[in-house]
């Protein structure tokens, strides 16, 4: 018996991901799928309004691509809806009137909109504000300070004009903002309940004075992130060009993307855990990792010469951009380590400390493998396109006992694993090969290492497989054996990543007659079991 998990077009957050239930017997791909198609009455009732009887108890609704006709027959049917999701495209003009939300939408804590152009009225209930105003927007004109109840506000896509202190609710505990320049110094000073603040500038910004934003009377504050990945322009020569933030102590994690930062040494960070940086900023003093001696994980962006990584570190990323030096061997890995990621495609060899529980590294044709710590618990390869890296698996270099998750991808046809008995998780890549009708076809037994007269190519315990289909030739249809999974391994959840979607299967083998079954892709979702 096989379950296909289909999709839900909204989370949380207003993005869409996979639903975690199950919709057995229907190919549920999206809710276009639904509506062109005659699924039971259940089905559609929970997707449409009209086909539903009882509209009392509907708290979630989604309204796009409607005229503002659709939003009155909104307030006047389901005044119980606690979350609004409005997504307008190609308004030709017509502005989202929000302006009486309160009297029709009495319960309504989250709203979630898209659109050219907003009105915004008052609401005393509402928590959680997410905008993507298409066109720059005026601070002063959304009129944010009547929203007395708002903790959470973001802005996503849009950006800010005319920013400055007292323009937003002082109920916040998360913001995010995107910005056209950089603030008035004194801008968040107001908000002294902010819990997480996110900033983002776009387009490089021209300065005449010394920019500096004040953080550090938010005692409240543990998450920071600010993005700035373009340029000041200083218009005087004298400038000092960047930009000063001061922080308060109570910061749990930092993220700095951006290489025209500098953090004063009088702000010390007692509690900060996580660090994220350009490297730049550490190498020339803008940031001193001894104003953090509690941090445990820290990722270093854009590394181009050897850096001293501080005792305490746990949890390491390490990001190369150089092709020619080799910098990782003059780096002094903690003795507290545990878990290593060397990101780059032009990454050298390394000697791992075996401290290391977790590993990722990415390879190419000049890496060399090292033994590998004997208490790896999680590995991850990565490997460019074009390498042959067949002595990652062979008998010289074994994979550590103790392995419990193996993701390999991008690796070289001739390349077989030989998975440790005690791992769960195992990722592969799979190339495309042809079936004697001359149709794409994908199987794991070209990617295992199989031990002849052994019915079980991979140990029992691993009941997780996850794999990445590769795809090189264009066809109507193509085939996965899944006969080869279930005959040949224990796996009970299998997931397949092809063209851009995830397909995800619970397996449940009923009896030792139900064997021998192939699994067939159709181009659009649908699916189709056949006897191989």
């Amino acid at each position: 018996m096989i379950q296909f998990k289909g999709i839900v077009p909204i989370n949380e957050k207003g993005d869409i991901e996979q639903f975690i239930a199950s919709a057995p017997l229907f190919n549920l791909f999206s809710f276009n799928d639904i509506l062109e198609r005659n699924y039971p009455d259940w089905i559609q009732q929970r997707i449409t309004l009209k086909d539903r009887d009882d509209k009392s108890n509907i708290t979630t609704a989604l309204l796009m691509y409607s005229k503002l006709k659709s939003l009155k027959l909104l307030y006047e049917t389901i005044p119980s809806i606690e979350t609004l999701f409005i997504i307008q495209h190609q308004s030709e003009g017509e502005v989202v009137d929000l302006d009486s939300i309160s009297q029709y939408l009495p319960n309504l804590q989250s709203l979630s909109v898209r659109t050219d152009e907003l009105i915004l009225g008052p609401h005393s209930t509402l928590k959680s504000l997410k905008l993507d105003i298409t066109t720059r927007c005026s601070l002063v004109d959304l009129g944010l300070t009547k929203f007395i109840s708002l903790t959470d506000l973001s802005f996503k896509g849009s950006f800010l004009t005319n920013i400055g202190p007292g323009l937003f609710p002082s109920s916040l505990t998360s913001l995010t903002v995107r910005l056209t320049e950089v603030p008035p110094r004194d801008t968040f000073l107001s908000l002294t309940s902010l819990v997480k603040l996110k900033i983002g500038l776009k387009e490089d910004i021209e300065v005449e004075d010394q920019p500096h934003i004040d953080l550090d009377s938010l005692l409240n504050l543990k998450v920071l992130v600010f993005n700035f990945d373009y340029f000041l322009i200083q218009i005087d020569e004298d400038i000092n060009c960047s930009i000063e933030i001061s922080v308060p102590p109570s910061l749990k994690i930092l993220t700095i993307w951006s290489s025209s930062v500098v953090i004063p040494s009088r702000c010390s960070m007692p509690l900060l855990e996580k660090f994220y940086v350009y490297q730049s900023i550490l190498v020339t003093g803008r940031i001193n990792l001894s104003q953090c001696p509690s941090i445990m994980k820290l990722f270093i962006y854009q590394c181009t010469e050897p850096v001293i990584i501080p005792s305490t570190i746990k949890k390491l990323t390490i990001d190369k951009d150089t092709l020619k030096r080799k910098i990782l061997g003059q780096i002094k890995f903690p003795p507290l380590l545990t878990h290593l990621s060397i990101k780059g495609q032009h990454c050298e060899s390394v000697v791992f400390p075996q401290s290391l529980v977790k590993l990722k590294q990415t390879f190419n044709s000049q890496s060399q493998l090292f033994n590998l710590p004997q208490n790896l618990k999680k590995l991850t390869w990565e490997v460019d396109w074009e390498t042959s890296l067949p002595k990652l698996f062979s008998s010289g270099h074994p994979l550590p006992p103790n392995l419990e998750t193996l993701k390999v991808i991008t690796i070289d046809d001739n390349s077989l694993i030989k998975v440790p008995p005690p791992t769960k998780y195992l990722s592969i890549f799979l190339d495309q090969n042809l079936s004697p009708e001359n149709l794409p076809i994908y199987r794991i037994g070209s990617r295992i290492f199989k031990i002849i007269n052994q019915p079980q190519w991979l140990p029992l315990n691993t009941t997780h497989l996850t794999c990445y289909l590769r795809e090189s030739k264009i066809a109507p249809k193509t085939i996965f054996r899944l006969d080869e999974v279930i005959n040949h391994t224990n796996v009970r959840y299998l997931t397949l990543h092809f063209s851009q979607t995830t397909y995800q299967f619970s397996i449940q083998r009923l009896d030792s007659d139900n064997l021998n079954d192939g699994l067939q892709f159709l181009w659009h979702g649908v699916l189709k079991l056949e006897k191989m």
